[in-house]
């Protein structure tokens, strides 16, 4: 749920600040769908 509060403070963010979160939280997501189940099995 982090990722919505943060997206809805992005506005008052710099651009590079905004991409960096976005990036982080993509990854985060990424790791817990893909690598995860992956690496269970």
């Amino acid at each position: 749920m982090n990722f919505f509060i943060d997206f809805c403070g992005l506005e008052s963010m710099p651009e590079d600040q905004k991409i960096a979160l976005i990036a982080i939280e993509a990854n985060r997501v990424f790791e817990k769908l893909i690598l995860y189940p992956l690496l269970l099995h």
